[in-house]
């Protein structure tokens, strides 16, 4: 897997991005003129689509994406059992071996993410 495959992106920013889009005067212009004037300038009709584009841009992004916080949860689960199946093996060679539990909720609320 190369390192650079994946990226954070914010769930909050790309949701408010859509809705700032949904809120293009483009989309009132269009209703105006599709009941005032039963047409639209081609213009209109490209910005328009332009606009539709980038919202279900975004909204594939945020269909296609995976929360982080589950998927750190899950790496901590994965990462405890193989803890204690080696725990297990190696105590069986040495009795003075301590391991410290790792705590998803300290490693989370640690987590820096500027996003």
């Amino acid at each position: 897997m190369n390192k650079d495959e994946y990226v954070i992106v914010s769930k909050t920013n790309l949701l408010q991005k859509i809705e700032k889009l949904k809120l293009d005067p483009i989309f009132e212009r269009y209703r105006h003129n599709n009941e005032i004037h039963n047409g639209h300038s081609p213009q209109d009709l490209r910005l328009k689509a332009i606009i539709e584009g980038k919202i279900i841009e975004l909204e594939n992004i945020l269909s296609n994406s995976i929360e982080l916080i589950p998927e750190i949860e899950k790496a901590f689960d994965e990462g405890s059992h193989f803890k204690e199946k080696w725990f297990k093996e190696v105590s069986l060679l040495n009795s003075d071996i301590i391991i410290k539990e790792p705590n998803v909720e300290n490693y989370i609320n640690q987590l820096k993410l500027d996003i």
